[in-house]
C-alpha cells in the first residue's frame, strides 16, 4: 500500500476496451486507507487486463500519461472494488473524501473501482 490513493471508476469495459477517465485523488486519511486496505483483501477482484486511465505509464516517461494501467509504482498489480463495497466504509469522511463518497453514491453500486495506491 503506497501512501496515497487514487481512485478510477471504470466508465467502460469488455473483452476489447476498459477505461477509466475518471480520477479521484483521495485525501490523505490513513484510517481511511487502512479500511479500504480491508477491503482489498477480502472483497477486491483483478482489474480489467486492458484498462487504461489518465495514470498509466509508458517506458521511459518518468510522467503519468493516457495508458495501459495495469500496475501502480511498486510494481503491485492493481485491484478494485465494487462501488457498494466502498459506500460500506464507516468512517466519517471529511474534506475531499466526503465529496468523493458523494460522488460514488452517485454511481451504479455495480460499478468497478480500481485501487491505485502510489
Amino acid at each position: 500500500m503506497g501512501v496515497d490513493l487514487l481512485l478510477l471508476p471504470i466508465d467502460y469495459e469488455s473483452k476489447q476496451l476498459s477505461f477509466s477517465h475518471t480520477v479521484l485523488s483521495c485525501e490523505r486519511d490513513y484510517m481511511l486507507f487502512e479500511e479500504i486496505q480491508g477491503l482489498l483483501i477480502s472483497l477486491s477482484t483483478p482489474i480489467p487486463d486492458n484498462l487504461t486511465t489518465f495514470v498509466g505509464r509508458r517506458e521511459g516517461v518518468e510522467d503519468t500519461c493516457y495508458g495501459g494501467t495495469i500496475t501502480d509504482p511498486y510494481g503491485d498489480q492493481i485491484r478494485c472494488v465494487s462501488v457498494k463495497w466502498l459506500l460500506q466504509v464507516t468512517l466519517e469522511k471529511i474534506g475531499r473524501n466526503k465529496a468523493i463518497w458523494a460522488y460514488l453514491e452517485c454511481l451504479p453500486p455495480e460499478t468497478k473501482v480500481a485501487l491505485y495506491w502510489h
